[in-house]
């Protein structure tokens, strides 16, 4: 149940066109799905429950990584969704710094 209400949730901000193509990568070939950006604060609590309180719960793996491994983690607020269409979609393995001359230093 809560996956399913985590799908509807998602399906409506897509069609509330929020999500957008990254048209370079889709050119190069590294994904054709389309991504949404979110902070915590951005969510509704309201229309999106499930959204809100799943990124919470993120939020608090570094905590208890850090109280029981000592790890050193910091928490990010940013999150990453992910549509894919049923024709295909992709997204290839790669890193985000890039290769070679599209090296960016970030790994």
């Amino acid at each position: 149940k809560i996956v399913g209400n985590l799908y509807k949730e998602m399906e409506l901000l897509e069609f509330d066109g929020k999500f957008i193509e990254i048209s370079n990568e889709r050119m190069r070939g590294t994904r054709s799905d389309k991504l949404l950006w979110r902070t915590v604060d951005q969510f509704d609590r309201e229309k999106q429950p499930g959204l809100c309180a799943l990124s919470k719960k993120m939020m608090s793996i570094p905590f208890e990584l850090n109280k029981k491994c000592s790890l050193l983690l910091q928490v990010s607020a940013h999150f990453q969704l992910a549509v894919y269409s049923a024709d295909n979609a992709h997204c290839s393995k790669h890193l985000d710094g890039g290769y070679g001359d599209r090296d960016n230093g970030r790994k």
